[in-house]
């Protein structure tokens, strides 16, 4: 039949709960696990500053806890936006 019967938007949570799935579960070493979520679709967008910590590139990074990969910090733009997992900016959706 083939009809649409319906589309919604992913969320980002799914595909972070899916990179830290794939490290702490089944051992994907973290480089390989980062690649789907950074380097992979930076390049197939054509964000040249995107997906990689180099100079000039956006200075957007996630920092986790080592045992847990429990998010710790955001920096967008080189911007702190969470911070002890606290949200520190808010954005267009929230509060």
């Amino acid at each position: 039949n083939r009809q649409l019967i319906g589309l919604s938007v992913g969320k980002v949570s799914s595909l972070y709960r899916e990179f830290r799935d794939a490290v702490l579960t089944e051992g994907l070493p973290i480089q390989k696990a980062l690649l789907p979520v950074t380097l992979n679709p930076a390049f197939l967008l054509k964000l040249g500053k995107k997906g990689r910590i180099a100079l000039g590139s956006d200075s957007d990074l996630v920092l986790v806890r080592k045992d847990s990969l429990e998010i710790d910090s955001v920096f967008a733009l080189g911007q702190c936006m969470v911070r002890g997992g606290q949200a520190l900016v808010q954005g267009t959706f929230e509060g």
